[in-house]
């Protein structure tokens, strides 16, 4: 008799269980196109870390830092090596790629510590060449990187989302105004990591928490896609993860 009662409550709790799932639901992540539309175009740039793969702790070793680019224009979509900490050594073994800048004149713009100024100072790397050269330019302020042209600002994650939403969103800020770019409900640990503006300031490019490059329009000329494309293999015991996103040359 008693385990008759016992098997009753079990299947009383799982139906409760199941009942309690089927209403509030598991949120799934959201859905982005694929597929690019035709007015995409330009270049993504963003810095990974190139980790080594160990099976037990402690957490993988950082084997060098690098800044990618996939160029929207071909197809396949896939990613190549711009430049890598490595091959910077001679300047500094501390480069700040995770803060680095597009520049007009088709260059990203990497902070450094030079020993021999005991300060901050800057390398522009074109993106086409990989020449290095070494600037005097003044260094400009961290908050300006997502600021576009005309003056608006992307909002990071945790400043419009409310923490007990089930919803992620994308605002940017023009003067007094903030506008809406992208809503979707998601799971509450689903966020974006980074995010910066295409040089036209017509685009927005972020990296999602499940290390997704994601697409935006600011108008909504078309729908989020998040690009699929082919990645570098950088040997059997080593593999990269996506920090941030750099900017759109668009």
């Amino acid at each position: 008799m008693t385990n008759r009662k016992n098997l009753l409550l079990s299947i009383t709790i799982l139906l409760l269980t199941t009942v309690v799932v089927g209403i509030f639901g598991i949120v799934p992540f959201p859905e982005y196109k694929t597929s690019l539309n035709k007015d995409v175009t330009g270049k993504i740039i963003y810095f990974s870390e190139i980790q080594s793969k160990n099976i037990i702790p402690p957490a993988p070793d950082i084997i060098d830092s690098c800044l990618f680019e996939i160029n929207l224009d071909e197809n396949p979509l896939k990613e190549t090596v711009i430049i890598c900490r490595s091959d910077l050594s001679k300047y500094s073994y501390e480069i700040y790629f995770f803060d680095a800048q597009l520049t007009n004149n088709n260059e990203v713009l990497i902070r450094y510590w030079s020993d021999s100024k005991n300060s901050e100072s800057i390398l522009l790397i074109n993106i086409e060449t990989k020449k290095v050269t070494e600037s005097n330019e003044n260094l400009q302020s961290r908050s300006s990187y997502k600021v576009n042209s005309q003056g608006e600002r992307i909002l990071d994650y945790w400043e419009g989302r409310n923490p007990n939403s089930r919803n992620i969103s994308l605002y940017y800020q023009k003067d007094n105004e903030v506008i809406e770019v992208f809503s979707e409900t998601a799971p509450t640990n689903y966020y974006f990591e980074s995010s910066n503006w295409s040089q036209s300031g017509k685009n927005i490019v972020a990296l999602d928490s499940e290390g997704q490059i994601i697409l935006f329009s600011k108008n909504k000329t078309y729908q989020p896609t998040k690009l699929i494309y082919e990645e570098l293999k950088h040997g059997d015991q080593d593999d990269s993860r996506i920090v941030s996103v750099i900017g759109w040359r668009d």
